[in-house]
């Protein structure tokens, strides 16, 4: 495990539908795969995305996330109950890549959490991962970007 390219830098903006959920850490892939399958439908055969995957993250209290998941798509998308389209806006982020499974990226997320404490760099608790290739949960051909938001 590895994370490479680790650089501040400002995420542009794009059109989200998600499904959001509060997981204990543990139920993060379960969680986001529900969420994931449900949206199938509505993104399958149409041409309405605009980019990867992503889940983003925040704090849900103890022990807990509040998970978004969802993808990319084109303005004018529209979800279903439950199921949102949003902007998501343009933040500043410390970006780092990962290449590796799924099951690994834990490791990814603290080495690039120690490299912002050693380099004194502040970040609010929101974070996101952007599946720019993936082949499988356990291939070590995905490839992911790793964002933690930069408090102002």
């Amino acid at each position: 495990m590895a994370i490479t390219d680790i650089k501040k830098k400002k995420a542009k903006p794009f059109i989200y539908l998600h499904g959001t959920v509060t997981v204990a850490y543990e139920k993060v892939p379960e969680g986001g795969g529900r969420i994931m399958d449900a949206l199938q439908p509505l993104v399958e055969g149409k041409d309405v995305l605009a980019g990867p995957s992503v889940w983003t993250y925040r704090d849900g209290g103890p022990g807990k996330l509040v998970l978004r998941a969802g993808f990319q798509v084109k303005s004018g998308t529209r979800g279903k109950a439950g199921y949102a389209a949003r902007k998501e806006p343009e933040w500043h982020c410390l970006s780092a890549m990962y290449k590796g499974p799924m099951p690994r990226i834990i490791d990814a997320w603290h080495a690039l959490m120690e490299h912002a404490e050693s380099k004194g760099i502040e970040c609010s608790d929101e974070r996101r991962e952007i599946y720019l290739k993936w082949v499988g949960v356990d291939s070590k051909a995905n490839v992911t970007e790793l964002q933690l938001r930069l408090r102002k």
